[in-house]
C-alpha cells in the first residue's frame, strides 16, 4: 500500500520522520517522488537517496494488523520505491517524452502531470507512464473526456487523487478537491483512481482506514475506498515494474541481434 511523499528539497530527518510515521500507521511501502519541470535530460536519472529505514519499519502492531486487513498479502518492514512526476507544459514537451525512456526506466514510477487538454490527451492515449497525476485543489486546466479516460485505462494507466489537500489545504483548495474528485470518479469510474498523500509533513499523514473513510467523501463506496489505498496502487508498482522489464527486454534483444 504505496504513500507517496515529495522529496525535492526535503531535509533528510524530515524524510525519515515520514518513513517512521508511515510504518508507525502501518503502511509498508512509500514512494519518494521526484518533480521534474521542463524537457527530460539524460542527467536526470533517478539520483533519490533512500532513508534508512532500521528504525522505522517496527510500526505499531494495532496499524500492522489494520493495513493487513485491508491488503491480505502484506509483507513484513516497509519498501520505499522511487517516484518521478513530470510536469507537462506543452504538447511539443509530451511529444519528446517516449524518447526519454531510458532515463525515465531509472525510476519504479512514473506520473505525468497534464497542463493543457492536448497534454492531457496525449498523456491518456501515448505516454508511456504509469499514473496520470493532477492538482485538484486548484480547477483543472482540461476537461475529462471519457475517450481519453478509457484509453488511459486500456493501456493500465490509472489516475491519482493526493489527500493532503484536504488537511493541510485551504478552504477553497479542499472544495475543489472534493468536487473535481467526485467528478474524476464520475468521469472515469470507481476502479480508474489510486489515492496517495503527498503529504510534506508526518503530521498530515492518515492511517489506512482514516483514508478509506476520507475517500468516501469522493462519492467512493466503501469498498471501492480500500481498493484505492490497496489494490489499486499495488497494480502501479505492478505497471512500473512490468515497464522497466519490457525495457530490459526490449535492449537484450537489440543487443543480441546487433551482435
Amino acid at each position: 500500500m504505496p504513500r507517496c511523499f515529495p522529496c525535492d528539497d526535503v531535509d533528510p530527518t524530515v524524510q525519515k520522520e515520514r518513513l517512521s510515521m508511515a510504518a508507525k500507521l502501518g503502511y509498508d511501502c512509500i514512494a519518494l517522488n521526484h518533480v521534474m519541470q521542463g524537457k527530460v535530460k539524460e542527467s536526470d536519472g533517478c539520483a533519490i537517496k533512500l532513508t534508512e529505514a532500521d528504525k522505522a519499519t517496527v510500526g505499531i502492531p494495532e496499524a500492522k494488523s489494520c493495513q493487513q486487513s485491508l491488503l491480505r498479502d502484506a509483507k513484513p518492514g516497509i519498501q520505499q520505491c522511487t517516484r518521478v512526476t513530470v510536469v507537462l507544459r506543452d504538447v511539443a514537451h509530451a511529444l519528446e517524452l517516449n524518447s526519454s525512456k531510458a532515463v525515465l526506466s531509472t525510476y519504479d514510477i512514473v506520473a505525468v502531470q497534464p497542463s493543457c487538454d492536448r497534454t492531457f490527451e496525449k498523456a491518456c492515449a501515448t505516454l508511456d507512464t504509469d499514473i496520470i497525476s493532477m492538482d485538484l485543489t486548484r480547477r483543472l486546466p482540461f476537461r475529462l473526456r471519457t475517450k481519453d479516460i478509457q484509453l488511459a485505462l486500456s493501456r493500465g494507466v490509472l489516475f491519482e487523487i493526493c489527500y493532503s489537500g484536504a488537511i493541510q489545504g485551504s478552504g477553497g483548495g479542499r472544495r475543489q478537491l472534493f468536487g473535481q474528485a467526485a467528478a474524476l470518479i464520475q468521469a472515469a469510474g470507481r476502479n480508474a483512481v489510486c489515492v496517495s498523500s503527498g503529504a510534506v509533513r508526518a503530521m498530515d499523514l492518515r492511517g489506512p482506514y482514516d483514508v478509506a473513510n476520507l475517500c468516501t467523501c469522493f462519492s467512493l463506496d466503501p469498498g471501492s475506498a480500500k481498493a484505492a489505498i490497496s489494490e489499486q496502487c499495488r497494480k502501479v508498482l505492478a505497471h512500473g515494474a512490468a515497464r522497466k522489464t519490457y525495457r530490459g527486454v526490449i535492449k537484450v534483444e537489440m543487443e543480441l541481434g546487433s551482435s
